[in-house]
């Protein structure tokens, strides 16, 4: 096993205390050992030479986008697969990351893991450097579903995984799920759902298969070779999630996305709460409140670049303010009217009053009692898409 022990150098202080403004990272790493078959995220295959590069760039876009001393409040490590980048490039990535952060704001480090690829150097790199939250890319505990979406975990593995970064020390794991996939059943699903509440894990994500065009399920969905469960059954199957979850004590906090008390993904809700947040890696955006920014969604490219290939956009006003109301209501918490004036500078009935009506009377939207904020209703939680259309 190598030696990856994680250093961690006091990051340098900007002498009038000045910090970056951005209050959250994000830093996507784009290597898969192999592409899923429901993936299209951006993601290249792993060669060694070429994560090198990678790490060169990064660590100058950190450099240039960092300020001296910043103090993000979180920190998110996703991709593609961060765990498969060999164990000494994967200590660097968080040895870095550590290097030019000030950590004394720091209320959450998440790594995304995959169970094929997790060892236990990896599991000590991730507590030596600071981690303390870890997202375990389970999508399933039945082997012929992990087959079928092409994992290169078993369903022993995840559960081996899961004990592994437990007996590292880390409390806070969480695993996400997939159902909706070809051949899935209520029974299916509710066996996912037990075998995942059996590791009691802080966090689970339960997300319904999105076909997406060019992928390898797709392709076979097109050839006929596979069927995909219909709307009705997607619908009884996620409502299945929320009432078995919440039984079992977790928080349907989002639309897909269930926690114990006190573990929701603070990074993940700050997104949601449209706060700023600067992403590092290739095909990664950041947000400062009115403009967005999107790295260059080509490796070769953002090395080359040394991390600098970007496009930005300018929100307009209304593209905010529907922004913010869409993102709002994937929390149950929803938006106040003075929420919304906080966030967007309007006045929330004279920008979408209309709408909101329509909704209301349509079942779709509904009021907090306690709060009077607007929030979705169950029975548009499956169809959310068809609620935030109208803000747009």
């Amino acid at each position: 096993m190598e030696d990856i022990r994680c250093h961690r150098p006091a990051a340098p202080q900007a002498e009038d205390g000045v910090l970056t403004h951005e209050a959250h990272i994000y830093v996507h790493v784009p290597f898969c050992l192999k592409k899923c078959s429901y993936c299209n995220f951006y993601s290249v295959a792993y060669r060694g030479a070429l994560a090198e590069g990678y790490l060169e760039a990064l660590r100058s876009e950190l450099l240039e986008r960092l300020a001296p001393g910043a103090r993000p409040r979180t920190i998110y490590v996703g991709g593609g697969t961060p765990t498969a980048l060999s164990e000494t490039q994967f200590s660097e990535l968080l040895g870095l990351i550590a290097s030019q952060t000030d950590a004394s704001e720091l209320e959450e480090f998440t790594v995304e893991v995959n169970p094929g690829t997790l060892t236990d150097a990896k599991a000590s790199a991730l507590r030596d450097c600071g981690v303390n939250r870890v997202s375990l890319g389970v999508q399933s505990f039945e082997d012929s579903k992990l087959q079928l979406l092409g994992r290169i975990h078993s369903a022993s593995e995840a559960k081996e995984a899961f004990r592994r970064l437990s007996d590292a020390g880390f409390d806070n794991l969480g695993v996400d799920l997939i159902y909706g996939v070809p051949g899935d059943s209520e029974s299916a699903w509710l066996k996912d759902l037990q075998q995942a509440v059996a590791l009691r894990p802080k966090h689970i994500c339960a997300y319904c298969l999105s076909i997406e065009p060019g992928t390898t399920l797709a392709a076979k969905l097109k050839r006929g070779e596979l069927s995909q469960p219909g709307e009705r059954m997607q619908r009884e199957l996620y409502y299945r999630a929320i009432d078995f979850l919440s039984a079992q004590g977790y928080e349907h906090y989002e639309i897909s996305n269930f926690a114990l008390p006190r573990f929701r993904s603070r990074h993940n809700v700050a997104t949601w709460r449209y706060e700023p947040y600067i992403g590092l890696g290739p095909a990664a955006a950041s947000f400062d409140g009115a403009t967005r920014r999107r790295n260059t969604a080509d490796l070769e490219q953002y090395c080359r670049s040394h991390g600098q290939s970007a496009r930005t956009e300018r929100l307009s006003e209304s593209q905010r303010a529907a922004e913010i109301m869409m993102l709002a209501l994937r929390m149950p918490d929803g938006i106040t009217s003075a929420d919304f004036k906080a966030r967007a500078g309007l006045d929330l009935g004279e920008t979408f009053g209309e709408s909101i009506a329509a909704l209301e009377n349509r079942g779709l939207l509904e009021r907090v009692r306690r709060t009077g904020a607007l929030r979705l209703a169950r029975e548009a939680l499956f169809v959310s898409d068809e609620v935030f259309v109208e803000f747009f």
